[in-house]
């Protein structure tokens, strides 16, 4: 999902991807003139980036997704948060 301002660099497109592991995990995908310059992993980022997408319309509305896929995304990630959790 594509980086808001918030998390990104202006000279950069940053994409913010969760991770095949743990839904709430994520990767940070930058990129320059369409080449992969950085990658990371942070835990906890995929949910905090959806967490602040809820919060920041405009932000939301840079993501490309609506406010209904993003609440939906949440939901699942809380859940599988509390079965892991047990």
């Amino acid at each position: 999902m594509k980086a808001c301002s918030h998390f990104s660099e202006e000279e950069h497109e940053v994409y913010i991807i969760e991770s095949d592991g743990f839904p709430w995990n994520a990767w940070i995908l930058v990129y320059s003139s369409s080449k992969l310059i950085f990658s990371s992993f942070e835990t906890g980022l995929f949910l905090e980036f959806l967490e602040h997408l809820t919060k920041n319309p405009e932000c939301l509305k840079e993501s490309g997704k609506s406010e209904g896929e993003i609440l939906e995304k949440l939901q699942e990630i809380k859940k599988e948060w509390e079965i892991v959790n047990k």
